[in-house]
């Protein structure tokens, strides 16, 4: 099993590491998700420390997002009301309605019951919810170096058996040295796309933690059992082109033996494939309009040579 600890000053850093280090050494894993063409995903379980998890952030936007700038997802999500949706609870009232809303963490944390709606419960036969972020305030003002200032998402009487039950676990928070350490627990995550944006939800909820006991955060530490990267063709294309940017643009931002191990994937057959397309794309993208006809010969060539990657077996 490989296991990965990564301590980074940045979310940003922390997450583009973690990229290199899950795609070249990760475990090869199947998944109950995969379709039959799909390679294994890649999978470690992590220990991530990040020292200062407020600096930096992406500038441009409303709010701060503290990630990588190759992380589409992440600022994407973030557009998207994702913090919101954590903080707040904008889709509470959508739970239980579709697939898009099976759980919120908001519901989970903030309403916590041990039976809920969510099993075909009527309101009346509910216990009364607890909000435990709240919990963890109280109890680190009672005690700031309490090691029971936590909070759980896990339902035993249904989550096992839910098609989508919550990938965070666990919330974990103490008063060290006068600053608020914030840890947090994960089954699953997907490290790719969803990864930065949980982050700085996690990193919402530790500021509202910090600013009620009148303190400083101090550091994030994030653990997860399985942080992967899924095997679908069109995900591993698009983490090469983010990889291809990195190497390109920072590669001495980072250990040497990733650059090692981009230059010995350049000798799969995936690779060879990818670049082929990737040429044919930026040679697309240099055509005006009047070359509509070249512009369509190109594309048909880009998705013959798509077809071909998706029948890879192994890279």
């Amino acid at each position: 099993m490989k296991v990965i600890h990564i301590a980074k000053e940045t979310v940003g850093e922390a997450w583009a590491t973690a990229v290199l280090e899950v795609f070249f050494f990760g475990e090869e894993i199947k998944t109950e998700y995969d379709a039959p063409n799909d390679f294994p995903s890649k999978d470690a379980t992590s220990l991530i420390h990040i020292t200062e998890p407020y600096s930096k952030p992406l500038r441009g936007y409303k709010v701060p997002i503290y990630a990588h700038m190759g992380d589409l997802y992440a600022t994407e999500s973030i557009k998207g009301n994702y913090l919101e949706e954590i903080v707040d609870g904008i889709h509470d009232h959508e739970i239980g309605t579709g697939p898009s809303f099976p759980y919120t963490y908001h519901d989970r944390i903030v309403n916590y019951r041990w039976k809920s709606t969510e099993d075909g419960l009527k309101k009346d036969e509910l216990a009364e919810p607890v909000n435990q972020l709240q919990y963890i305030i109280d109890k680190l003002k009672k005690n700031g170096f309490s090691r029971r200032a936590q909070a759980v998402t896990w339902r035993a009487h249904t989550d096992p058996g839910s098609v989508d039950p919550p990938c965070l676990q666990r919330l974990w928070a103490r008063i060290i040295q006068g600053k608020l350490v914030f840890e947090t627990t994960w089954r699953s995550r997907d490290l790719f796309k969803a990864w930065g944006a949980n982050v700085n939800g996690m990193l919402a909820w530790a500021k509202i933690v910090a600013d009620a006991l009148n303190v400083e955060v101090d550091c994030y530490v994030d653990f997860c059992n399985s942080l992967h990267i899924y095997g679908k063709k069109k995900v591993f294309i698009e983490v090469v082109d983010f990889i291809e940017r990195l190497m390109k643009r920072q590669a001495r931002k980072f250990d040497k033996k990733y650059a090692d191990a981009f230059e010995d994937f350049k000798t799969t057959k995936f690779y060879e494939l990818y670049k082929k397309r990737s040429d044919i794309k930026k040679q697309i993208a240099r055509l005006d309009d009047s070359k509509e006809t070249e512009r369509e010969k190109l594309l048909e060539e880009s998705n013959e040579i798509f077809e071909k990657i998706q029948e890879l077996k192994e890279l």
